[in-house]
């Protein structure tokens, strides 16, 4: 396409729809591991306060990790920051990373690194 003389942009709207979603989320899955690395890198293995913990406490149930996923957000747990009370004892896999995207809320500690 770009052969073509169309711009990146042009020849990125002409691939078929699940063409462009699996480069999507190849970008999203490289951002995520990065990010990832750099947080296991620079704080270690345990949760430090600012780190985004599912709230246990909240009285949501947390999504099933078979069937198709929820779509009410009600549903899903709610997420709070860890801080330095509770962050002894736990560990980096009681921490939550989510996915890049545009209405994410991201860990303290990573947003100041």
């Amino acid at each position: 396409f770009l052969s073509a003389g169309d711009s990146a942009e042009e020849a990125l709207l002409r691939l078929p729809r699940q063409a462009l979603m699996l480069y999507v989320k190849a970008a999203q899955s490289l951002v995520f591991n990065e990010v990832l690395s750099h947080r296991i890198r620079t704080l270690g293995p345990m949760a430090v306060p600012g780190d985004l913990v599912l709230d246990s406490g909240s009285g949501h149930l947390p999504r099933p990790r078979s069937g198709p996923p929820l779509r009410d957000r009600r549903l899903l747990p709610e997420v709070v920051e860890v801080t330095a009370e509770s962050a002894e004892g736990l560990c980096l896999q009681d921490c939550v990373l989510p996915l890049p995207g545009s209405s994410v809320r991201y860990p303290t500690p990573l947003l100041a690194a």
